[in-house]
């Protein structure tokens, strides 16, 4: 019987374990998301300012109407700019502490069903506060992503207004 017990135990640590790597590596997959996004936020202003530029050279006179929309433009990319680079800035996560030599004496001479108790309701605490953090962040990055369709939108306004109506 406590054969059973121990490899229901062990069993328990690593799906435990997995779960909790798990919720880190989406943490750190989020942050490369990040990243990426930066990159392509920075080529669009790389290539739409230049483009501005461009046609104020060859003798295009923009309207309150144009200088609104590059305003929002501009606005909104570096609202999703600052979004995104808070978001690959690192952060704390909640991590077991079982290494810390205060907390292994204590963890030593527990007997393993207080120990397997102990090491779950900590794992859990501390699942659910990284759980919290992502949920934030992916909160953060949706944000950014909006903002950065609306930057796109308004240029795309712009150019058509200016292509068109010119």
């Amino acid at each position: 019987m406590q054969e059973e017990d121990r490899n229901r135990y062990n069993i328990l640590i690593d799906r435990g374990t997995e779960v909790f790597e798990r919720e880190r590596n989406n943490v750190s997959i989020l942050k490369d998301r990040s990243m990426t996004f930066i990159g392509i936020i920075l080529a669009t202003l790389s290539i739409s300012l230049p483009l501005v530029l461009f046609l104020r050279q060859i003798g295009l006179q923009f309207s309150n109407v144009d200088y609104i929309l590059l305003s929002l433009f501009c606005l909104f990319s570096v609202i999703s700019l600052v979004i995104s680079y808070l978001l690959i800035i690192p952060t704390k996560s909640e991590d077991l502490e079982i290494f810390k030599q205060k907390r292994f004496d204590e963890l030593r001479i527990m007997s393993e069903q207080t120990l397997l108790s102990d090491f779950l309701s900590h794992l859990k605490k501390s699942y659910e506060y990284n759980v919290s953090k992502y949920n934030n962040l992916i909160r953060w990055f949706e944000i950014a992503l909006c903002s950065f369709f609306i930057a796109t939108i308004t240029f795309i306004s712009f150019v058509i207004k200016n292509l068109i109506w010119g």
